[in-house]
C-alpha cells in the first residue's frame, strides 16, 4: 500500500526581534522540530512564522489577546487552518532562558520544547481541561522523540 506524502512546510520564517544573539541553529532546529510535529499529527502547513522578542512584547500581546498581564514564554496564532494549517509562534527568549536555567537544561533545550507545543497549539491543541492535557503532552513526548 502506498505511503501518503505530508506537505512540509511551503514558508517557515524564522527571525529575531531581541537584543540577544539568536541560538546559532536555532532556524534548523525550528525546521526540524516542525518536521517531527509533521510526522506525528500528519498535519499539512502553509506559512508559518516564529518570531523571538523582548519580554515587554510578549507581556503587550499576552494582555492584548489572551487578557493576561504577564510575560509568557509563548504566544500561537492560526491564521488558516484549512486546507494548511498556517500561522506564527511568538517566543520570549528571556522568557526560555529563565525557564531552561529554573528545569536545569539548555537553552536549545527549552527552545525545542517551547516549538513543539507552540506548533500543536496551531494546530488546535490546548491544555485547559485535563484530558487534553493529558493529549497535548503525549504528543509532544511523541514529537520530542522523533526531532
Amino acid at each position: 500500500m502506498p505511503t501518503r506524502r505530508l506537505k512540509m512546510v511551503s514558508k517557515l520564517m524564522v527571525s529575531n526581534n531581541t537584543a540577544l544573539a539568536m541560538p546559532l541553529r536555532f532556524k534548523a532546529q525550528a525546521s526540524r522540530c516542525l518536521r517531527a510535529v509533521t510526522q506525528v499529527t500528519k498535519a499539512s502547513w502553509g506559512e508559518v512564522g516564529v518570531t523571538l522578542v523582548e519580554p515587554q512584547i510578549s507581556r503587550q500581546l499576552n494582555r492584548s489577546y489572551r487578557q493576561h498581564d504577564w510575560v509568557t514564554d509563548v504566544l500561537s496564532f492560526t491564521y488558516e487552518v484549512k486546507p494548511l494549517v498556517s500561522g506564527e509562534l511568538i517566543i520570549c527568549l528571556v522568557q526560555a532562558q529563565t525557564q531552561a536555567k529554573r528545569h536545569g537544561w539548555s537553552l536549545t533545550k527549552e527552545l525545542q520544547l517551547l516549538l513543539i507545543h507552540g506548533f500543536l497549539h496551531l494546530l488546535g491543541y490546548d491544555h485547559i481541561k485535563a484530558a487534553d492535557r493529558m493529549v497535548m503532552r503525549q504528543l509532544e513526548q511523541l514529537v520530542v522523540a522523533k526531532s
